[in-house]
């Protein structure tokens, strides 16, 4: 199991933002707070400082085969410890465009002597730009590190370089159509030689048909190929969709489409057809109680097998109840599921993929998560959250638990 994943206004915005990312894990659990900053000529900066003390259940996701390992190191899963997170967020505004960044250097320290602490840094910059006609455009670049000091167990994925590229693209061609482009790039790399790199690029093609002044029927096309490095060549997936987008009523927008999807794989014989979809739904039930639901399947590349893919299918809903001024609570949970497309042989918790016997390897992935926050001024906020992660495999050593929960203040300007 990975353990790494709103609508827009109108219909146009609808194609752009599409599905956004699953609600599910959070690292820091700390609260957006309302803009603010210092203005340097058409610059906006706000600096923020969010810092917190931690518990954690299994903080470098021992999995149930690892046990054994474990508690012959004579480590413990569980710790405390804090986190620090300096950071800044950016925004410059244009006539019709908009500039938005943010950086930030997190630590996290642990009391246990075998858990090592963890440095992470990242950042990302977003520009959108919208025409009086309803043309729009979107660019976004996210870059991010993760440096763990221990490499040699399991938290090998806590050791990564990642890079993100994305265009979106919308433009209304007719009085009843649109027209929607989005096209991606996607990078990860492990220190861990047990983990294999990978990259991912794609794109869509959407056809938006007028068919009532809320509605909006969709078609849409869509390639990605990914490749490897333990693999020559890469492998695609080919889908095609249909569905609708609507802003149903003032409080509710939703865009759901569905279809099929051809996976063929690294091999000639590696191919499969299978369910598509891709789905969100936004709905204001009063003014201080929002309602979100998101979810998608795509092809992946299978980090922790070598020669192999999964098919992920995931959904996600979440709940933002702010009853008074001063009092937030959030609350959602999320499904992941990872099915391995070829059969795999595990020795020593070292899985491999084969050609002849094995067993086949799927992972479902439960995750919930609550926070409340309470703003004591304009500057400062005070949060408590939790998250609980429970992942069960078709193969029984892959399965793990997990629980964390934070509590802290969150500064801004």
């Amino acid at each position: 199991m990975n353990t790494r994943n709103t609508i827009g206004g109108g219909i146009v915005l609808l194609f752009l933002a599409g599905v956004g990312n699953l609600w599910g894990q959070s690292n820091t659990g700390t609260p957006e707070l309302d803009s603010g900053g210092v203005w340097l000529g058409p610059l906006n900066i706000s600096p923020f400082l969010n810092a917190s003390v931690l518990y954690d259940s299994n903080v470098d996701f021992v999995r149930e085969g690892e046990e054994d390992t474990l508690e012959g190191e004579a480590r413990d899963k569980d710790t405390r410890g804090f986190c620090l997170q300096p950071g800044v967020d950016l925004m410059v505004p244009g006539n019709g465009w908009q500039l938005d960044g943010r950086a930030y250097y997190q630590l996290e320290d642990y009391s246990a002597e075998s858990a090592e602490s963890r440095e992470d840094w990242s950042e990302t910059l977003s520009w959108y730009w919208e025409s009086d006609a309803g043309t729009g455009l979107r660019l976004s670049e996210m870059m991010q590190q993760v440096t763990h000091d221990d490499t040699d167990f399991a938290d090998r994925w806590n050791d990564r370089n990642e890079m993100r590229f994305s265009g979106d693209f919308g433009r209304r061609l007719t009085e009843k159509t649109d027209i929607g482009l989005v096209g991606y790039y996607h990078e990860l790399t492990y220190d861990d030689e047990q983990l294999f790199d990978w990259e991912r690029y794609g794109g869509s093609l959407t056809m938006g048909l007028q068919l009532t002044d809320k509605t909006d029927g969709l078609l849409v096309g869509g390639v990605t190929s990914h490749s490897s490095e333990d693999q020559d060549g890469s492998a695609e997936s080919l889908c095609i969709n249909a569905g609708f987008a609507s802003r149903a009523t003032e409080k509710t927008a939703y865009r759901t489409t569905i279809g099929v999807e051809r996976y063929t794989g690294f091999e000639d014989d590696d191919s499969q057809t299978g369910l598509s979809y891709d789905l969100g739904l936004s709905w204001r039930a009063a003014d201080y109680m929002m309602f979100n639901l998101s979810g998608r399947s795509s092809y992946e590349p299978a980090e922790d097998v070598g020669q192999n893919s999964m098919l992920v299918s995931t959904i996600g809903a979440n709940m933002n109840y702010r009853p008074m001024t001063r009092w937030e609570l959030m609350v959602g949970g999320a499904y992941r599921r990872e099915d391995y497309i070829n059969k795999i042989e595990v020795t020593d918790m070292a899985p491999t993929t084969v050609d002849v016997g094995g067993e086949s390897r799927t992972d479902d992935q439960l995750s919930g998560q609550a926070r409340i926050v309470y703003g004591v001024n304009q500057y400062a906020s005070l949060f408590l959250g939790g998250v609980y992660t429970y992942t069960v495999s078709s193969i029984d050593e892959f399965d793990y638990t997990r629980w964390r929960l934070n509590a802290g203040v969150a500064l801004r300007y």
